[in-house]
């Protein structure tokens, strides 16, 4: 029983594990040869490329009017909301909005948005897609008023950042 703890084990051809006979049948371990590439590490996979990485970005809508006229203002693509909000107030006071530019808005991220203007309403929608948002935008404004066209569009859609 001793004399089996001594020896060497064999695979069932007759060799030991990661070799094979090269003479059939083998008589000894000298009739086996070794397996090419047994025992090898799989080759490394191929780096796989990091995942990227997004910022959000900002827009707003900003609609204003006074006893003289009115005033749109827009921003897209800001880093922040209050930075979209604010430079689409600006630019609303800038254009004739007033005071009421500061209530009066509408902010979005990482999607598009559009005005449906009709002729006694709008409407401000956002969505994924221009399409989308312009689509949902005139039905919306069409239940409020007659004629509605879409007066702008714009996206502030993620940024790659790495």
């Amino acid at each position: 029983g001793l004399l089996a703890l001594e020896s060497p084990v064999h695979a069932e051809n007759g060799c030991p594990s990661g070799y094979e006979p090269w003479k059939i049948p083998p008589t000894s371990t000298s009739d086996c040869m070794a397996i090419p590439d047994y025992g090898q590490d799989e080759p490394a996979e191929t780096p796989t490329a990091p995942e990227p990485v997004w910022a959000d970005r900002w827009g707003a809508i900003a609609i204003g009017s006074t006893e003289s006229g009115g005033g749109v203002g827009v921003s897209v693509d800001a880093k922040s909301q209050k930075a979209a909000e604010r430079e689409a107030i600006d630019e609303c006071v800038t254009s004739g909005g007033g005071a009421i530019c500061k209530s009066e808005y509408f902010s979005y991220n990482n999607q598009c948005a559009v005005i449906a203007w009709g002729n006694s309403s709008y409407v401000v929608q956002s969505a994924d897609t221009i399409d989308l948002a312009a689509s949902i935008g005139l039905a919306r404004c069409n239940q409020r008023t007659s004629d509605c066209r879409i007066f702008y569009s714009g996206c502030s859609l993620p940024a790659r950042i790495g």
